[in-house]
């Protein structure tokens, strides 16, 4: 990750030469597309949020998941996405709580009608 590469650039600061693969799960190194571990952890995250969408549903239900994620949202945005979540929250956008509650509300009193 990060930590990985500023070590990396000092050992190359100190005249070493240096390789460095950019993996991390956060996607946040400059200069890439997709860093490596962002994919299989994507993967991860949206098959939780899969199973845990169902039992949201079947239970009428709203559940909170949080994904792991440094300062960058982009696992989070992504997985957010795939898994069909109601809202999703990263740290590069500033949020009201208080629209976050309501559309939690909103999402639940949709969901009841068709489970009674």
């Amino acid at each position: 990750g990060n930590g990985t590469q500023k070590t990396a650039n000092l050992l190359r600061e100190e005249g070493l030469n240096i390789i460095h693969l950019p993996k991390t799960i956060d996607n946040d190194i400059y200069g890439t597309d997709v860093t490596f571990g962002f994919q299989s952890a994507l993967e991860i995250a949206t098959n939780a949020i899969d199973c845990i969408h169902t039992t949201a549903a079947s239970h009428g239900r709203v559940f909170i998941v949080e994904i792991m994620g440094h300062k960058v949202g982009s696992l989070t945005l992504n997985a957010g996405v795939a898994g069909g979540a109601d809202v999703i929250l990263i740290p590069e956008i500033p949020y009201d709580i208080n629209k976050v509650v309501e559309a939690s509300v909103t999402r639940q009193a949709s969901v009841l009608p068709f489970l009674q």
